[in-house]
């Protein structure tokens, strides 16, 4: 038997940064965040680059989840206030809500899976190709909404925001109807 580590045939390998500015709440949160992908990606099983819905969604589909998504962060970043947080922790969530719209995230991913989608789906890499080159700045949500949802779970829970407060509410909401998609995507699959 050989002394090398074992690496799983098809399993998903993720970086997580251990020094954070937030310390162990924020490497929490940041793993938290990576797992939901990798979660998502074992529920949904529609690409390599892990895309957070459904498999069989077409590019208008895919747009209009995007936009439906960015409305969501809209909302999020609306229902923020200055009494629930630190000013450090509020700015380290403006920061994620923030995230779910960055332009050339969605790019980002597609690039650097560009091989793996074209062998997997084709129709699927030209549909979410053409997403990215239109630069939409709600096509990150494709690729990071779950996941932000959940590491903002976890800062909230830690920094013992109210579960009465709207922001803490509404993010629970969002992260339970996507967590419950995940589940019946699995279910369907099985």
């Amino acid at each position: 038997m050989s002394d090398r580590p074992v690496r799983p045939v098809g399993r998903v390998f993720l970086t997580h940064a251990p020094n954070q500015p937030e310390g162990k709440v924020e490497r929490l949160g940041s793993l938290a965040h990576e797992l939901t992908h990798v979660a998502a990606g074992d529920s949904y099983r529609n690409t390599d680059i892990l895309l957070l819905c459904r498999g069989n969604l077409g590019k208008e589909e895919m747009r209009a989840l995007a936009h439906e998504r960015a409305a969501h962060a809209a909302e999020l970043k609306g229902l923020l206030t200055d009494d629930m947080v630190t000013p450090r922790q509020r700015q380290l969530i403006d920061n994620k809500i923030d995230y779910l719209t960055k332009p050339g995230q969605l790019g980002k991913y597609v690039g650097g899976f560009k091989t793996q989608l074209l062998a997997e789906n084709p129709e699927k890499a030209q549909a979410l190709t053409e997403l990215a080159k239109e630069e939409m700045h709600t096509s990150a949500s494709l690729v990071e909404y779950d996941t932000v949802l959940t590491q903002l779970l976890v800062y909230l829970h830690a920094w013992q925001v109210p579960h009465a407060h709207p922001f803490h509410q509404r993010v629970r909401v969002l992260a339970e109807a996507q967590r419950n998609d995940r589940a019946e995507a699995a279910r369907a699959d099985a």
